[in-house]
């Protein structure tokens, strides 16, 4: 794995920019130089903006301030005036070291207008975007590019995201209206019905020839088991879109309650009224049909249970309003248990035979035996108590993480979600929730806690239990498999935003724990079905996961993320590490026994197990199997990651997950280089190889001041001796600020995919986020498969939209 790619350069301030920048400093627009006090009061009020919650990678932390003796704002500071007259900066280090007060060299150390400007112009700060929030300017530069493309490529792009979907709804009104017309013509057709019964029967048929398809929808897609299946075929799920499937069942409910409406109008107003008249007694005798009153009609079982019916279908419709579920989310959920008795009484309504055979049986047997018993199933697991911790992450965000109960492994996919219950706050509302991690037995879920009361509650619910005390919780599920999709592909370019990256994040951590198996590649063992145990845990030997501590592990542009997690967490932060040190995590802190081993970096002679493991995993024959010829071309798997974050504390969420995908593939790096692939040093496939992995993070969200951008810009790219990671994110790699050019970075992508590594065959490029955005991607997926047709290479570009939804 490895975590750098090209991406596109941004422009660098203007001298205007920087002059504002200085005057900010100064608190004055006429001033003419600033002082280190100025510069340090600046640094230190922006620093509190951007971490008011300190954390022991900030240089106002506590610990930072002990490990690095005091003198990490210090040195943050002089660093970044090395080019400023170094004498006064030599003259400030010996009074240091000479204990005199700090406030003495801030006096001294003046630094005039033309000498910061020329200074500042060296930092290459991207210029700051301050006219719009990110979200605003990424959709407005969404659509500016899709004006300036021709309407071809607009309609190809706009096919590319939704046109499969709009095939399926193209074939389910086909069949509400065929089955309607079908019906109503038939009645239309005979003369003598409707001269017993009149228009009544030829509106309540019409109705409940397109009802019939409309209630098979409307049950299937409250299946969730169901839903899961079709999820495991991406050709499939591109026509019925998974991600989709309440809105859907929505749509469809409307439709119902609609037809269902005309259909009882039809009949009540109509046909019951019109045959009960005296003057319609030979009418219906003609038709072999007896005389009834009004109130027989109504007293019949397709009358009394049609009624009954649309009673509780309007019920249901009624409590399942925006405003009831904000007023009472169990009130909405209790309401739907309204459809079981519902199901039944349709069931029952044709099977008098008046007019024609029953047919409502028959459409309503699969799904609603389907609902019925993943409803039962969901009752017996809310019984079924699992204890898990809570811990609140920032004001919005709330990790949840679960053991199993008998200590097994989970039955898990990457990419899948759970209905999650926890009756201390509501013991009938199960929500679903993306598994952000599933290691072995212990299963994850990050939660954003603004969105509703049910995630409000939870948060002070968190607060008030704190990290450490247990609270019981019942899960269904997981369900849904759309991220196995990813394993299709050798190369993949995976974007993403805010707590929408978790099946991303799943998808890595996979990704992670089946590398550390031995010559187990994650798409070796790709589409594994939920149904299925999960592998065995490895008991030949601990698998570790190194935490490289060097300061010479220089950072790379993109950034890393990591997870932030009582017990899938580092024991440790890692600057707290020695300078030449690597500290090996044992997979088995994840079962709760924390081991830890000192060992010697990667330059000394001494290397750790895991060194050692790593060096034969990748690239060790299968025992018994013999060395294939050397392959001409290595097409090495290859993950670009690109996330998108409002703030710089999001990415904490997941930063010791990537941090430590950031080491591992420092190493990989490392141990291709000083072993290339050769005839003698083979892998029978590309499969044994590390993957190419490449994180990218943005954070869009825009500064309130140009002093704010800049120093959150120099704090992400600092490092010390003492400490690896970005004193702003915690991570190993750089951070970019503002929206990502997603054209720049596929057309980046291609050159270095196709033209330089010469890649031939598919590329998945997965989205998740706003549509328009993702008009941009589809539309470059399809220029840059034509553009290497046009150059008669084999390479296509795949968008998958929604795929992780």
């Amino acid at each position: 794995m490895a975590t750098s790619s090209r991406l596109p350069r941004p422009p660098t301030l203007t001298d205007e920019e920087i002059l504002s920048f200085f005057h900010d400093i100064a608190g004055s627009k006429t001033a003419s130089h600033i002082t280190y006090s100025l510069l340090e009061a600046k640094l230190r009020q922006v620093h509190d903006v951007l971490a008011p919650d300190p954390r022991k990678h900030h240089l106002h932390h506590p610990t930072r301030a002990e490990l690095e003796g005091g003198a990490g704002l210090r040195d943050f500071l002089l660093s970044l005036l090395a080019g400023i007259n170094n004498d006064d900066k030599e003259a400030v280090d010996r009074m240091s070291s000479e204990g005199e007060p700090l406030r003495t060299i801030n006096a001294a150390f003046q630094i005039s207008r033309d000498d910061f400007l020329n200074e500042v112009r060296k930092w290459d700060i991207p210029a700051p975007d301050q006219r719009r929030s990110a979200t605003q300017a990424a959709e407005a530069s969404a659509r500016e590019y899709l004006k300036r493309i021709p309407l071809r490529r607009k309609v190809a792009a706009y096919w590319s995201v939704s046109g499969p979907t709009c095939l399926f709804m193209a074939l389910v009104i086909a069949l509400q209206t065929g089955m309607g017309i079908w019906q109503g013509v038939t009645y239309l057709k005979d003369q003598p019905i409707r001269k017993a019964l009149g228009w009544g029967i030829i509106l309540a048929k019409f109705a409940a020839g397109a009802l019939l398809p409309t209630l098979f929808f409307m049950l299937t897609s409250m299946s969730r088991w169901f839903i899961t299946i079709l999820r495991r075929s991406y050709f499939i799920s591109r026509f019925i879109n998974a991600d989709f499937h309440q809105d859907f069942h929505i749509r469809m409910a409307i439709t119902c309650l609609v037809l269902a409406t005309l259909h009882a109008i039809g009949h009540l107003a109509g046909d019951f009224l019109y045959a009960s008249q005296p003057e319609r007694v030979d009418a219906l005798i003609a038709v072999d049909m007896p005389t009834r009153t009004y109130r027989n009609y109504v007293a019949t079982i397709p009358g009394w249970s049609g009624l009954a019916s649309i009673i509780l279908f309007w019920i249901i419709a009624l409590l399942a309003t925006p405003a009831v579920r904000r007023w009472s989310y169990e009130v909405f959920q209790i309401s739907h248990l309204l459809m079981f008795p519902m199901i039944c009484l349709l069931c029952v309504h044709d099977t008098k035979k008046l007019l024609q055979a029953p047919m409502i049986g028959y459409w309503l047997a699969f799904p609603g035996l389907l609902v019925v018993l993943e409803r039962l199933h969901r009752v017996y697991r809310s019984f079924r108590a699992i204890s898990a911790k809570l811990q609140v992450l920032d004001h919005e965000t709330v990790c949840l993480t679960a053991r199993h109960p008998r200590n097994k492994d989970w039955r898990y996919s990457a990419g899948q979600y759970i209905l999650l219950q926890i009756p201390r706050l509501s013991r009938f509302q199960f929500h679903p929730f993306t598994i952000s991690a599933c290691v072995h037995d212990c299963l994850q879920v990050h939660i954003k806690t603004n969105s509703g009361n049910w995630t409000s509650a939870l948060h002070a619910l968190a607060l008030e239990l704190g990290p450490g005390i247990d609270v019981q919780i019942a899960m269904d599920g997981p369900f849904g498999a759309p991220a196995q999709r990813f394993y299709d592909y050798r190369k993949s370019i995976i974007v993403g935003s805010g707590i929408g990256i978790t099946p991303f994040v799943a998808a890595l951590t996979d990704m992670e724990q089946k590398a550390l198996q031995r010559g187990a590649s994650p798409w070796r063992n790709r589409r594994r079905s939920s149904m299925q145990s999960a592998p065995s845990r490895p008991t030949s030997m601990s698998f570790e996961i190194p935490r490289v501590r060097s300061p010479q592990s220089a950072p790379s542009r993109p950034t890393s993320m990591s997870f932030g997690t009582p017990w899938l967490r580092s024991p440790r932060p890692s600057l707290t590490a020695d300078d030449h040190n690597i500290e090996v995590v044992s997979m088995s802190d994840i079962r709760g026994t924390r081991t830890r081993c000192r060992v010697q970096s990667c330059d000394r002679s001494t290397k750790s197990s895991f060194e050692e493991y790593m060096l034969s995993m990748p690239l060790q024959q299968g025992e018994g199997r013999k060395a294939t010829a050397t392959m001409e071309t290595i097409a090495q798997r290859r993950v670009d990651f690109v996330w998108l974050v409002r703030d710089a504390t999001h990415l904490l969420w997941f930063s010791d997950l990537l941090n430590r995908l950031t080491d591992i593939a420092r190493f990989h790096r490392k141990q291709l280089e000083e072993k290339p692939i050769s005839a003698t040093r083979t892998p029978e496939s590309p499969a044994e190889l590390p993957v190419d992995l490449r994180i990218n993070t943005f954070i869009t969200a825009k500064a309130k001041s140009i002093s704010t951008h800049v120093f959150r810009v120099l704090l992400d790219r600092y490092r010390s001796e003492s400490s690896s990671v970005s004193a702003l994110t915690g991570l190993r790699t750089e951070s970019s600020f503002g929206r990502p050019d997603l054209e720049a970075i596929m057309c980046n992508y291609y050159e270095d995919v196709v033209s330089t590594e010469g890649f031939r065959g598919d590329v998945g490029v997965f989205f998740c986020g706003t549509p328009s955005i993702g008009r941009v991607l589809a539309d470059q997926c399809a220029q840059l498969t034509a553009q290497a047709r046009s150059e008669d290479i084999d390479v296509r570009f795949h968008f998958l939209t929604e795929v992780f939804g």
